[in-house]
């Protein structure tokens, strides 16, 4: 299958805002990219899920199990080498929720993505075995509208819940949304490259302006809820303002990997071709490698944009590096498997 370049470019535009968000260089910045960054990826693993025709049990354990190998082990392979190898710790590891794995280490905590991921594409192929051929778009839009409803109305538990079932339920409604999206997105970028380029490219330009300033102004009116949006703890702040701010976000994300696609072909696509295509490592290992960069630079003193930019590079260096070595040698870390 041919590979769709602003997906490409919105993954690699959100893998970076998750290095900013995690490097704490910037409070504001912190604040904003925490507001929305998580629910993005949920949205776009969306795009990719067929929901049209009946699916039979053997072919729902089928896609369970594909799921699991590809998600649940490197989750518990990466866990494991973060964290000391002990009955607790691997207690915790199993239990999945963001603040045990936490607890195991804190290098740990951001796997919490995988098991949230791997429960909200079951919950998918679930609702596309029981409505079968009739998983049809107003059947989506009320699944999710349940899905945020119950997911806003969950009590709190101090450990999480197994899995964060609970945080996967909300992600299940951006998942859907995504899933309901992407074709109606893909006509809007078609629409971007007719005639008029130039104007669509202004007009593209002035609305990502505006959804990013939207989405910080309501991000900073959140924060009198809350410090910071932790979505792998269900730590939500305001929860109506959470559902307002992280579409708003999800756009303006969409829209700069659009206006990057229109723009004249260069280095830097290819950059962000390969680590949009290359997430997974640069999500696992941003933690380690900015703790390390942090270290360094306590040495070293530079400026704080300096440093966020040190951050960036080394991330995306050490990490694609690393990546080209685990593809070789082992695969499994990143849920590949040879035939």
């Amino acid at each position: 299958m041919n590979r769709i370049t602003w997906i490409d470019y919105y993954k690699a535009i959100s893998i970076l805002l998750v290095v900013i968000s995690h490097s704490h260089c910037f409070n504001f910045l912190y604040l904003w990219t925490c507001s929305f960054i998580m629910q993005a990826f949920f949205f776009e693993s969306g795009f990719w899920l067929k929901s049209s025709g009946s699916i039979s049990v053997r072919e729902l354990a089928s896609e369970v199990h594909r799921k699991f190998k590809r998600l649940m082990v490197p989750c518990y392979l990466w866990a494991i080498i973060f964290a000391s190898f002990s009955i607790p710790s691997l207690t915790r590891i199993i239990y999945g929720s963001y603040p045990m794995l936490k607890a195991a280490h804190s290098y740990a905590s951001p796997l919490w993505f995988l098991p949230v991921l791997f429960i909200t594409i079951v919950l998918f192929f679930f609702c596309r075995f029981i409505f079968q051929k009739s998983f049809s778009i107003p059947i989506k839009l009320c699944t999710a509208c349940c899905a945020f409803l119950v997911a806003g109305f969950l009590p709190k538990v101090e450990i999480g819940y197994p899995f964060g079932i609970n945080v996967s339920i909300a992600a299940f409604g951006f998942l859907l949304m995504g899933n309901i999206c992407f074709p109606y997105l893909q006509q809007i970028r078609r629409f971007l490259d007719g005639k008029e380029n130039k104007l669509k490219i202004c007009l593209l330009l002035v609305g990502t302006v505006v959804l990013g300033v939207g989405s910080y102004l309501l991000c900073r009116l959140n924060s009198q809820y809350v410090d910071h949006v932790l979505m792998g703890n269900a730590q939500y702040g305001n929860y109506w303002l959470f559902l307002i701010v992280s579409p708003i976000g999800i756009l303006f994300t969409i829209a700069l990997a659009f206006l990057l696609d229109l723009l004249p072909q260069g280095p830097i696509h290819s950059c962000m071709n390969y680590i949009g295509q290359n997430t997974f490592l640069n999500y696992v290992l941003n933690k380690p490698i900015i703790a390390g960069v942090k270290s360094v630079l306590e040495i070293i003193p530079v400026s704080i944009f300096i440093e966020q930019i040190i951050i960036i590079i080394a991330v995306l260096m050490v990490s694609c590096a690393v990546n080209e070595l685990i593809k070789r040698y082992a695969p499994v870390l990143l849920g590949l498997y040879r035939q």
